[in-house]
């Protein structure tokens, strides 16, 4: 297809190389050429061959379609109002994308960048209409980089291994994320994200400060190799039934707070439970946390429903712990001193407290 440049010149771009010919048809207008680096035509496509192209004001505001031939996209490159129209990105050769390149870009709905392995802070942040991103080969994302991404509903990042903190906030009609290669998740990073279902996240080792809190939709998690849940990550996850934690090692302070239907628990190499780290979870009926020698203050506070606990390795039980567990009729230890402490703090509350 030929692409006739403004009345100025008449030369055209056929198959995306450059030519001198002059062709006086009206098949698509193209304003702009390869010397200006740019060239964008009357639908609204803009092809950008260097970075420091200057596009002018005008000609951001027609910008529908933008594919972008030079290899890094620097910060604040499309900040904002600058591409107002600008619904669809395809980025062929880059490898990098910048600091709030495209933020706030509120009409952008598809990214493809097939060879990006780097997305810095912010870069799609505020993009509130982003339904779909084609980036296979990312290995890293920045913190803030899809935050508010309203409209994205599926992450997949077979080759991530870092994700920022915030990178993924609020990102509300999000229900699947595949990160087979992520090792640890940062604070606040799928918080607020309240259409989420499923989390598959077989490599993670650490999971961050309240990085799901408020995944109101959350029913499952599946995380073999976790070791450390930082405070509050799963924290108001109202629909979390089930948590297969067969590594974790320590449970932080909040970890499941108001994780309400919450009914199941395994933790068999837990150590350590943090303080409100299951407060009102009140559908919880068992906990078997074998290995735990510390459970901090009000951990268990408010589990209405629980009524067996089986802690034989328990060293350390905070005030309150079980406080307002009403139903729980039964406590195994191991250690005598922690048996008397229990029944003194809990005095014809709980039917038996074993000392095995």
């Amino acid at each position: 297809m030929k692409l006739i440049l403004d009345e100025r010149n008449y030369r055209y771009f056929e198959n995306d190389k450059y030519s001198d010919v002059v062709d006086k048809a009206n098949d698509i207008i193209v304003t702009g050429s390869f010397e200006d680096g740019y060239t964008i035509d009357n639908l609204g496509v803009c092809k950008l061959y260097r970075e420091d192209a200057m596009i002018s004001e005008k000609d951001k505001s027609k910008i529908k379609s933008l594919i972008v031939y030079y290899e890094n996209i620097g910060d604040y490159a499309f900040k904002n109002t600058d591409c107002e129209n600008l619904t669809t990105i395809n980025i062929p050769n880059a490898t990098s994308i910048g600091k709030y390149a495209f933020a706030g870009c509120e009409n952008l709905t598809t990214v493809k960048a097939p060879n990006v392995t780097s997305i810095i802070q912010g870069a799609f942040g505020c993009c509130t209409n982003l339904k779909t991103i084609n980036i296979p080969n990312v290995t890293t994302i920045g913190e803030d980089a899809f935050a508010n991404c309203k409209n994205l509903t599926t992450i997949d990042l077979p080759r991530a291994t870092s994700i920022g903190e915030w990178a993924f906030y609020a990102c509300k009609n999000l229900k699947t994320i595949n990160i087979p290669n992520v090792t640890t998740i940062g604070r606040m990073t799928f918080s607020n994200c309240s259409n989420l279902k499923t989390i598959n996240i077989p490599n993670v080792i650490t999971i961050g400060e309240d990085a799901f809190k408020n995944c109101e939709n959350l029913k499952t998690i599946k995380a073999p190799s976790v070791t450390s849940i930082i405070y509050g990550a799963f924290a108001n996850c109202k629909n979390l039934t089930t948590i297969d934690l067969p590594r974790t090692i320590s449970i932080g302070e909040k970890a499941f707070y108001c994780c309400y239907n919450l009914s199941n628990i395994k933790l068999p190499r837990a150590a350590s439970i943090g303080k409100y780290a299951f407060i009102y979870c009140e559908y919880l009926e068992t906990v078997n946390i074998l290995n735990v020698t510390s459970i901090g203050e009000y951990a268990f506070y408010g589990c209405h429903n629980l009524t067996t606990v089986n802690i034989p390795n328990a060293t350390s039980i905070g005030k309150y712990a079980f406080h307002g567990c009403h139903k729980l009729t039964k406590i195994n230890v191991r250690n005598e001193e922690i048996a008397e402490k229990l029944r003194e703090e809990y005095p014809g509350y709980i039917m038996d407290i074993i000392c095995l």
